[in-house]
């Protein structure tokens, strides 16, 4: 399949009142492995791919110089997310794994999966080769009346779209 057809796919797939733009009440996190999820989160802060631009100059004879902008290396993609403070130890040891060395052990497909407000499943997305890069606690006082918020940022080798049922 070409790439403008792979384009014209996707494109079809949202075509008839599926163009809402997309509302999220709460994110899980899923190691397929396990078969459950080892977090929930309040907030996505973001999912980015990139790849580099790189600038072209080349001789277009009598034209003078032709500039052109190419893509260049691709960076890994991120996803970070927040939520509250749990008991929950699993990122954390997750984590941890990294922090020993043991990447090969870490690194692990996850689907990160996006819920409305009604519990219906909006959006999911798998990460490739996941492991989580950084996790940072908040800072908080003593008898302050907030919740104590906890990031994670998970680095892949890939991130694909899932199409959902």
């Amino acid at each position: 399949m070409s790439s403008w057809a792979m384009i014209a796919a996707a494109t079809a797939q949202g075509v008839g009142g599926e163009e809402r733009a997309i509302t999220a009440n709460r994110f899980t996190l899923t190691v397929p492995a396990l078969n459950k999820p080892i977090g929930m989160f309040s907030e996505l802060t973001g999912i980015t791919t990139e790849v580099e631009a790189v600038d072209y100059v080349a001789s277009a004879g009598d034209k003078g110089l032709m500039f052109q902008k190419l893509p260049g290396k691709g960076k890994p993609p991120t996803v970070t997310l927040k939520r509250g403070k749990t008991r929950n130890i699993a990122i954390w040891t997750w984590h941890g794994m990294v922090l020993q060395g043991n990447l090969k052990g870490a690194r692990c497909n996850v689907v990160l999966e996006m819920w409305d407000a009604a519990g219906d499943k909006v959006a999911e997305y798998l990460l490739h080769e996941a492991w989580p890069s950084k996790l940072e606690v908040g800072g908080m006082r003593a008898g302050a009346s907030e919740v104590l918020m906890e990031s994670l940022t998970i680095v892949c080798e890939e991130i694909t779209r899932q199409p959902l049922s």
